[in-house]
């Protein structure tokens, strides 16, 4: 499907940075509830995330709607390992990929 163009994943991608109901009180279950068709069974990348901020709640709210693959990543595959038990055990049977690598630049 194209709209003025763009494929469908760049519509669903400006989408969900317009959605009407979403403002700067909205949490990362209410986006991942929203737009669950849309990420069900897709791959997720989620990179900046660490012990309860906003990158770890989007994992764990991706992981609740059944992703096909959630890849977080980092710098320290310490904190990786930390935050991906964290995650296995709330969901067991994610698909759980981690990602090493420097953004800085």
């Amino acid at each position: 499907m194209e709209r003025n163009g763009l494929k469908r994943s760049r519509l669903v991608q400006l989408d969900m940075i317009s959605h009407p109901d979403f403002d700067s009180t909205t949490i990362a279950t209410s986006v991942v509830e929203v737009f669950a068709d849309n990420v069900r069974g897709k791959t997720v990348l989620i990179t900046g995330w660490g012990p309860n901020n906003i990158g770890f709640v989007t994992a764990r709210a991706a992981a609740s709607v059944d992703v096909g693959v959630l890849i977080i990543s980092g710098r320290s595959s310490s904190k990786l390992d930390q935050v991906a038990d964290t995650l296995l055990a709330n969901t067991p049977k994610l698909n759980l990929r981690k990602l090493i690598m420097e953004m800085s630049s």
